[in-house]
């Protein structure tokens, strides 16, 4: 049997367009003019199908354009034993962005297919197969220019031609977006897109640090958590209004004072405990080369290392004396911990000394210098009078020694209205006792192997205790 072939071109003139169905190619002599009057009445028709089954039974060979959509066609020699729902019977969609050509009868390039009448769809999502289930993923590149086209301000990008989506892909390196047709440095766009390239405009001749204003997309992406920025790996230079960033190379940082990279550590403006790092590799919760004093010290320019605080000029750099206010803590107390308003332990209003943690049990402690917390602990007990001790007058005291007035742990009794001289102790009758003096009680224990004699009221041995 011959294959008969359909073909439908679009004619233009000026005084319009209109369809005509040139003569079959490769026809059998039999039913010419029953194709043509179908074939005229399949372009007409808004249900194509019984039309197309009645021309495929009788032309098992034939192939149709379809008469609506460029990237359809019929394969009469095709037959679904099961219609896909998307398509109908003996109906072919090509592959997007391909289009059918009915001058070659096959599915081509899109660039070398005239359409006519039929609707050119550019989408992918407009195709058959891209939105077989009523949605579609796809991008679109209707309205985009050709090449590479950035997605959503990531690395992931699109690429398009001719507004058809011809392609998608990611940057392998995440600290790169796609950016003039390519996978950029993120140092080499500008701010204004997306990118960390400061602006020159406005600033005079020199080399700059990056500073927070750049720092938004890198803390997103670096785990950046307080938006401190590429101030330790990389700086610009401004000349004549155009810029020139600076990738330090690997371990070295910034040195603000040379204008350049090099081993060592740096200091950095932002506070006086922070500092530039060139073997400091992980970055949470800072970017990379970033690094941290431990509380309470402090980063010296002159050692150009973490020193006490007592020995470090901080200048301009902001000096934090609060625990709770160094950025780690800040960062690992943020879902609430140690920082939070229950647990504070907080030297910023204490003068140097021992106190009492307001916020752990009695025996618990705090020493503060310089409006800093330099030591916390718990007492201990009193080797001699074998009790546990507590804060008081600034240091641990056995609970003898601590007046009852003083704090509900205080075992000391008052010597208020009592003439000098030596006392029981109530709770303790038998190795120690109290002496009162001008009105002031002072808690006193006995030698080894002596006891509290009342009678004499002093400690004495072979005596018998009792409570008096």
């Amino acid at each position: 049997m011959k294959v008969l072939v359909l073909s439908i071109v679009l004619c233009c003139v000026s005084a319009g367009a209109f369809l005509v169905q040139t003569q079959p190619l490769h026809q059998s002599t039999p039913g010419q003019q029953s194709l043509q009057i179908l074939t005229k009445t399949l372009l007409s028709l808004t249900n194509h199908s019984a039309v197309v089954e009645e021309i495929c039974r009788v032309y098992p060979t034939l192939i149709i354009p379809h008469p609506g959509e460029c990237q359809l066609y019929y394969n009469c020699s095709l037959t679904y034993t099961s219609v896909p729902a998307h398509l109908e019977q003996h109906m072919v969609e090509c592959n997007y962005p391909d289009l059918f050509s009915e001058k070659t009868n096959q599915c081509e390039n899109f660039t070398d297919v005239c359409c006519g009448a039929r609707t050119e769809f550019k989408d992918k999502c407009s195709y058959r197969h891209g939105n077989q289930n009523g949605y579609c993923h796809f991008k679109s590149c209707i309205g985009d220019p050709d090449g590479m086209v950035q997605i959503f301000n990531f690395h992931n990008f699109k690429i398009c031609f001719k507004e058809r989506l011809v392609g998608e892909g990611h940057c392998k390196i995440w600290f790169e977006l796609p950016y003039n047709g390519k996978c950029t440095s993120r140092l080499d766009i500008p701010i204004s897109k997306g990118g960390l390239m400061p602006s020159c405009n406005g600033k005079t001749d020199g080399i700059y640090r990056f500073d927070h204003s750049s720092a938004l997309q890198y803390a997103m992406d670096y785990g950046d958590y307080f938006h401190i920025g590429r101030v330790c790996d990389a700086y610009y230079k401004c000349l004549g209004g155009n810029i020139t960033v600076v990738k330090c190379e690997n371990g070295t940082v910034f040195h603000i004072d040379s204008g350049t990279c090099k081993p060592g550590n740096s200091s950095l403006p932002n506070s006086c405990q922070l500092y530039c790092n060139p073997q400091k590799t992980n970055v949470h919760p800072f970017p990379v080369n970033v690094a941290e004093c431990p509380y309470p010290l402090q980063f010296s320019e002159t050692t150009g290392r973490c020193e006490n605080f007592t020995e470090v000029t901080c200048g301009t750099r902001k000096e934090e004396k609060y625990i709770c206010n160094y950025w780690e803590s800040l960062f690992y107390n943020r879902h609430g911990g140690n920082c939070d308003t229950r647990n504070i332990r907080d030297c910023l209003y204490l003068p140097n000394g021992v106190h009492r943690d307001p916020r752990r049990s009695p025996s618990s402690f705090i020493r503060c210098y310089g409006n800093r917390l330099v030591e916390e602990g718990k007492c201990t007990i009193d080797s001699v009078w074998g009790t546990q001790t507590f804060i008081y007058n600034g240091t641990c005291t056995q609970r003898f020694a601590i007046p009852t007035s003083g704090a509900d742990y205080g075992l000391l009794p008052s010597c208020s209205a009592k003439p000098d001289g030596n006392y029981q102790f109530r709770t303790r009758p038998c190795d120690a006792y109290y002496r009162c003096e001008g009105g002031r009680a002072t808690s006193v224990k006995c030698p080894e192997h002596t006891l509290f004699d009342v009678t004499r009221r002093t400690c004495a041995s072979n005596v018998a205790c009792y409570r008096a």
